[in-house]
């Protein structure tokens, strides 16, 4: 079982979160503080079957229940599995959906299940007319009087008849009312009948149903919901051998290495010593493939009545408090997300805020450790750091925001935003400042009016299979291209400047010519009024862009600025298209981009 989609209603701060999607390899809440990114991992850890939702998650004020939803994937060969050998054999079965919800005090009621085919339950007539010919078969060959038996046969009773009234037969074998007539029932008798329901036993046992079937799915499948918290979940220096078998980190570092409780605590010492110099050593290893940011061993050693942890680094021992705040990070991380690795179950990995104490370099790193590592597994991340955010990859970002008081998430990360401070790690991350754009190894140059313009033009020169040496600057506002390209002059580059032909590139254009006449001063496009976004086409905007063909959009960049939505994030997304090969553009946008290219590149 596979998570897909999930929804919160009616938890802490969130009325409801809306539908979000999990992504291949991960998912990111993104959002700045407060905004309820954290009460959204907190909600999805209480899905995990060990977990109990309380009546205390409901919002403050209201009495409405928690309900937890989640659309989990089904393979057809986890279907198979529960339907058994019989069934299996006998329908034809595919990849299915399965949604599940979770309330208060209770386990999982299904919304929408699983629709089996009808001869599952066909299958499950025929089985349950073969038993009642072997009831019939039964009496006949009884040791009931004759009498009894035919009064019985006679009235046409049906497996759920037998059931039912057997019991009350029992009851007062005596004097057994069996249909208007009573009966005494001799011990045969009763042995009959007793075994009648033995065989109605064990067949309910066996028996299909699908609400059956579903419970048994969820049960063997459903995904652990693991939580890392970078708060609370942090690494001991040392603990008292009398309680450490009852020590959660402790379990979890059984679960991940060959440390072994018992014999760390052995009174043997040569059994406790010779256990110290193999789990440090086999610890040390594996922990190699998280850490990279120095080279460090897990030492494990024994005093007394306590047992201590220790990080040595250049032949020195530290205490793990000792070290900085992202050593002890990846140390606790490690230690208890790879310990619930180790199940069978898939896990749903779930991590709250893991680049607060690491700096740039090893957030980055962290990204390809936990692709690298947790592949198999979903997971999601809450951050407000923009060195957890690939530009590459913005359909993984889903955005927290807080309105008056309730929390939601946004699944686009180009849609229409209220918050304009949610979008900041985000526009960080894709790169605004001005400074990663002018390098002295670009000999040309062309400054737009604003990064978005940047990374159109990118994609243009993509799809017009352009490989020149030339660099496009984001000059931060029409007013401002002049400033810069004044710098780069100085520094003997050569400029163009692209404006868009509205009344600020206009005017900001024949200010350059007016003073500098020999400046390259071009515009998007002939069109009064057409910015670069314009360049394509309003059905390539709403179909490769909005992904949503239904919009009434009139002209792409009215459109933009009338939902207030985000121009970068929707360049960058356009980019990324470009850059995976996976669209292709109408030749009226095509035409209108090469015009503007072929201008650019003369």
């Amino acid at each position: 079982m596979k998570p897909k989609k999930f929804r919160i209603v009616n938890f802490k701060s969130i009325i409801d979160s809306g539908e979000c999607y999990f992504e291949p390899g991960y998912t990111v809440l993104a959002g700045k503080n407060e905004s309820g990114k954290s009460t959204i991992l907190e909600a999805l850890e209480l899905f995990d079957e060990e977990k109990v939702l309380s009546k205390s998650t409901s919002p403050i004020g209201t009495k409405k229940e928690s309900e937890l939803f989640i659309t989990f994937e089904v393979s057809k060969e986890e279907i198979e599995q529960e339907l058994g050998e019989i069934y299996s054999k006998n329908v034809s079965i595919s990849n299915s959906e399965l949604i599940t919800i979770k309330k208060d005090m209770s386990g999982y009621t299904i919304e929408d299940g699983i629709k089996l085919p009808e001869k599952t339950k066909k299958i499950e007539t025929e089985e349950i007319k073969a038993l009642e010919n072997n009831i019939i078969k039964i009496i006949k060959e009884s040791d009931l009087k004759d009498a009894t038996k035919e009064h019985i046969l006679n009235q046409g009773l049906t497996f759920a008849d037998y059931e039912n009234d057997i019991p009350k037969w029992l009851e007062n074998p005596n004097n057994a009312n069996i249909y208007g007539n009573t009966y005494s029932l001799n011990e045969p008798g009763i042995n009959t009948f007793s075994m009648i329901l033995k065989h109605i036993e064990e067949f309910r046992n066996t028996e299909f149903s699908e609400n059956k079937f579903l419970k048994t799915l969820i049960k063997r499948n459903m995904p652990y919901f693991v939580k890392f918290d970078s708060f609370d979940d942090v690494f001991p220096d040392s603990v008292s051998i009398d309680t450490i078998k009852t020590n959660p980190v402790i379990q979890d570092l059984e679960e991940v290495s060959d440390f072994r409780i018992d014999e760390i605590i052995s009174d043997d010492s040569q059994i406790q010593a010779n256990h110290e110099n193999q789990v440090n050593t086999n610890f040390s290893k594996v922990f190699e493939d998280y850490w990279t940011q120095d080279d460090i061993k897990l030492v494990v050693r024994k005093n007394g009545d306590k047992i201590y942890f220790w990080i040595e680094e250049n032949h020195i021992l530290f205490k793990p408090s000792q070290r900085s705040k992202g050593q002890q990070w990846y140390l606790s991380f490690y230690i208890k997300v790879v310990a619930k690795m180790q199940e069978t179950t898939p896990n749903v990995i779930l991590i709250d805020e893991p680049g607060l104490y690491l700096h740039a370099k090893a957030q980055k790193d962290l990204l390809k450790v936990l692709e690298r590592q947790f592949s198999s597994n979903v997971l999601v991340f809450s951050t407000h750091s923009p060195y957890l955010i690939e530009e590459n990859r913005l359909n993984n970002i889903r955005l927290v925001e807080k309105i008056e008081g309730s929390t939601t998430i946004v699944s686009k990360p180009w849609a229409r935003i209220e918050d304009k401070e949610t979008l900041t790690p985000i526009l960080t991350a894709i790169g605004l400042g001005l400074g990663d754009s002018i390098s002295d190894r670009f000999k040309n140059n062309i400054i737009c009016e604003g990064m978005e313009e940047v990374l159109y033009l990118q994609a243009f020169q993509l799809l017009n299979d352009i490989d020149k040496d030339i660099n496009f600057i984001n000059g931060n506002g029409a007013a401002k291209l002049e400033f810069f390209g004044r710098i780069l002059e100085a520094w003997e580059l050569n400029v163009k400047y692209l404006f868009d032909n509205d009344t600020a590139g206009k005017r900001a254009g024949k200010k350059v010519l007016r003073d500098n006449p020999s400046a390259l001063v071009h515009y998007v496009s002939d069109v009064s009024g057409e910015s670069t976004v314009d360049l394509i086409s309003v059905e390539d905007f709403k179909n490769i862009i909005l992904e949503d063909n239904s919009i009434n959009v009139i002209k792409n960049s009215d459109y933009i600025k009338n939902e207030k939505l985000d121009k970068v994030i929707l360049a960058r997304k356009f980019l990324n298209h470009v850059k995976g090969g996976n669209i292709e553009v109408s030749p009226k946008s095509s035409d209108k981009i090469k015009i503007l290219m072929d201008k650019l590149y003369s």
